[in-house]
């Protein structure tokens, strides 16, 4: 959206076809195809250094290491006023994150009304055990931004729970006044017990 942007032309059809399978539907060739169209790692690595996003290097879309905090911050570009979007590319985006498919639907979604969301999962190679890195990443009630990365987990069905079981337990925690001066995780682990 931003080389868009930056170049003064609206996507293609084919271009917002892609983004449309590719963020509702969670279609990996959809995300190839635009990534490709990007620059690949180069055009990735460029984006995030604009937003001043300290990440490891992109290897390919799905493979690329960050923290919470840092997808934190690239979300932070669909929330912003200072974002280096626009508000018609920010209302795109958003408006797909905002209708993705049921079989998407779970994540940061759980225990919140107005969730744009982006899911996440794959088998986690690295660890050569056939376990599951399952993630969940959005912006919740237009309020705050939220996101959950697990790793180690059995299957997709077992990281999908823990995921949704987090996500509640935050989701409820941010929506209700601190009695205590404790940190927000020691509240959502009490919440999880």
């Amino acid at each position: 959206m931003i080389q868009k942007q930056n170049a003064g032309k609206p996507l293609t059809a084919d271009e917002k076809e892609n983004a449309t399978q590719m963020i509702i539907n969670s279609d990996n060739d959809a995300a190839t195809v635009l990534w490709t169209e990007i620059g690949g790692d180069e055009g990735l690595n460029n984006f995030w250094q604009s937003i001043g996003v300290k990440i490891t290097q992109a290897t390919y879309f799905g493979e690329t290491m960050a923290t919470a905090s840092q997808q934190n911050k690239i979300l932070d570009q669909l929330y912003n006023t200072k974002s280096l979007l626009n508000t018609t590319s920010k209302a795109y985006i958003l408006s797909l994150m905002s209708h993705i498919s049921e079989t998407q639907d779970w994540g940061v979604s759980t225990g919140a009304k107005d969730v744009a969301l982006k899911n996440g999962w794959m088998t986690d190679y690295n660890a050569n055990n056939g376990t599951w890195i399952v993630n969940s990443s959005g912006i919740i009630d237009d309020k705050y931004i939220l996101t959950i990365y697990t790793t180690g987990n059995s299957d997709y069905q077992t990281g999908v729970t823990l995921v949704n079981k987090l996500s509640k337990a935050a989701n409820k925690q941010q929506n209700k006044k601190a009695t205590t001066p404790t940190s927000i995780w020691d509240r959502i682990k009490a919440l999880l017990v």
